[in-house]
């Protein structure tokens, strides 16, 4: 299978975010109001797990000790990506039962690690205008940290939609 990860953060200019949480959330722009399609519009690199190849993700899937198998697989896609990414955010769907447990737990496992880190609950009977207001605060972070990421490599002057910008 192809590596989708690395094309997607191929461009270190761009703000980078992994979504940590079940496909059927991250693909669905309904039910997450838009959640991957407003940051893709923003120029954020959007990762998930589903992007990373098994064969990137096994070793780390096999060490972790957990119930659920998408406890393992989130575990491990963070470890791999954590200090790859700017941001994450952590999704769940409100009915679903192991998200209840998961959900926290991965949010302070990403913020152990250093990275900013949002927990967002969808519930398809919630509007989506108080989450496009919270995507707009994430990505202030986000762009703040690629930002640090910049200068922290020597890359000053980069531009970003159509403006040059000092770093």
């Amino acid at each position: 299978a192809p590596d989708r990860s690395e094309q997607i953060l191929r461009d270190e200019t761009r703000p980078r975010l992994a979504i940590v949480g079940r496909s059927y959330l991250h693909q669905d722009p309904l039910v997450t109001a838009d959640l991957k399609p407003y940051f893709q519009a923003k120029g954020v690199a959007v990762v998930t797990a589903h992007d990373v190849p098994w064969e990137r993700l096994k070793e780390g899937y096999e060490g972790v000790v957990g119930f659920y198998e998408t406890h393992r697989l989130y575990q491990a896609f963070l470890d791999l990506m954590g200090d790859r990414v700017d941001g994450c955010v952590v999704i769940g769907s409100f009915g679903c039962h192991p998200d209840a447990f998961e959900n926290d737990y991965f949010l302070e496992y990403a913020r152990a690690k250093g990275l900013p880190a949002w927990l967002l609950k969808y519930d398809e009977q919630a509007g989506s205008a108080g989450f496009r207001t919270r995507y707009e605060t994430i990505l202030g972070f986000l762009e703040r940290r690629r930002d640090d990421r910049e200068r922290r490599l020597g890359r000053h002057g980069f531009a970003r939609a159509g403006r040059d910008r000092q770093g």
